[in-house]
């Protein structure tokens, strides 16, 4: 039998950078339980490091997993993803989940009445950038999230915004008058150094300021919908942002 010590010890590390990280001690407790069963099964297929890990491993040591819900395989491998892409696992590029049975049976889209609806609706100037962003450029969530105040201000100077997407690909997209208000009025309430991200927040936080706009608006829904949906037309309401 393989001795992997070296990969016991990459496991420390890495608990240890996550107790560094101040998160909870229960999500720490969980990877600890879940890294401890994938260090047994290495050792079982003589693998020494965690870069020796191939991605058929990967898929192998998920199919123990099938027979949960697609919540908690999802649950699992994000852990288990954070673990090899912390020690730079080319795994993680090549290895996609896929849950059986996990598609959306039901999917949340805006009509034409009820995208004017939301653009009509009062928004805070964060509001006002990832629901524009979404509805009016077709912007992904991460998308938003990447974009520094120096993108900002270079799309409002050239009219277009360069969108940094999947695998670093970058796009143009035309800028509408609704998103570029957004990013104007944003602007005005930061004093964030060029290189800085424009929003800088987590996607948790994303989460919470669009279901708090949905509270206030009365309809439910996702970015995944405004960044779904067709583009829609700006039509400049700029006295409904407040």
């Amino acid at each position: 039998m393989y001795d992997n010590s070296r990969m016991r010890r990459e496991v420390g590390r890495y608990i240890q950078h996550l107790r560094d990280s101040n998160l909870s001690r229960g999500y720490i407790l969980q990877v600890e339980g879940l890294l401890g069963k994938f260090l047994e099964y290495c050792r079982g297929r003589g693998v020494r490091s965690v870069k020796g890990v191939s991605v058929d491993e990967v898929r192998d040591f998920m199919g123990q997993y099938n027979t949960m819900s697609a919540g908690y395989q999802r649950f699992t491998y994000t852990r288990l993803r954070g673990f090899l892409a912390h020690w730079e696992n080319p795994s993680v590029l090549t290895f996609k989940l896929r849950v059986r049975g996990a598609g959306r049976t039901r999917v949340d889209w805006l009509s034409p009445e009820e995208t004017e609806k939301v653009m009509e609706t009062p928004m805070t100037p964060r509001e006002a950038v990832l629901i524009t962003g979404g509805l009016t450029e077709g912007l992904r969530q991460i998308e938003i999230l990447r974009m520094t105040v120096r993108d900002a201000q270079r799309a409002l100077a050239e009219k277009r915004i360069r969108v940094k997407g999947k695998g670093g690909k970058e796009r143009p997209v035309p800028l509408q008058e609704d998103f570029a208000y957004a990013l104007r009025a944003y602007l005005q309430t930061t004093d964030k150094a060029q290189d800085d991200l424009l929003l800088g927040i987590r996607e948790t936080q994303t989460y919470r300021t669009l279901r708090q706009f949905c509270e206030r608006h009365g309809r439910r829904f996702s970015h995944h919908t405004l960044a779904s949906f067709p583009p829609h037309q700006s039509k400049g309401r700029r006295d409904s942002r407040t």
